[in-house]
């Protein structure tokens, strides 16, 4: 058994009979505990994959538009950076940069990543005149 203070990710889904395990691991670790045992969980939704897929059109429409950086990816960093999802990394000549953060499903939760999402969308509607969603809207409609 891990130890209690250790945190290990379990994927639960709401039913109409309680929380049930979405996952092997999941399945397994519960399994370890007498059944009415009381276990702590820490409840944290999901991002969604259409959300990051979203984010990266909204980049690619921008990076095509304007031309302003070869890639997404590119684009992806300078936002980063310049909304501070950085952290800084000491040099081997001592000097101190800002490297980009990660945004990853295991580092941001739905509710960080909607922030974080809102405020580069804003930023890039801000800096190249345009709404960077509209497109998609539109071949959405």
């Amino acid at each position: 058994m891990k130890p209690d203070r250790e945190r290990i990710p379990l994927i639960l889904r709401r039913t109409e009979r309680g929380l049930e395990p979405r996952t092997r691991q999941a399945s397994d670790l519960l399994a370890g505990y007498a059944l009415h045992s009381d276990v702590e969980v820490s409840i944290k939704k999901r991002r969604s994959l259409p959300q990051l897929r979203l984010y990266w059109r909204m980049l690619q429409n921008v990076v095509e538009a304007t031309g302003a950086y070869p890639t997404a990816e590119h684009l992806h960093d300078a936002v980063k950076i310049h909304l501070g999802f950085t952290t800084p990394m000491k040099r081997l000549d001592g000097e101190v940069v800002w490297i980009p953060d990660s945004v990853a499903l295991a580092k941001m939760d739905a509710a960080q990543f909607k922030t974080f999402f809102d405020e580069a969308a804003r930023l890039l509607a801000g800096t190249y005149g345009f709404d960077p969603l509209a497109e998609i809207e539109r071949e959405a409609a």
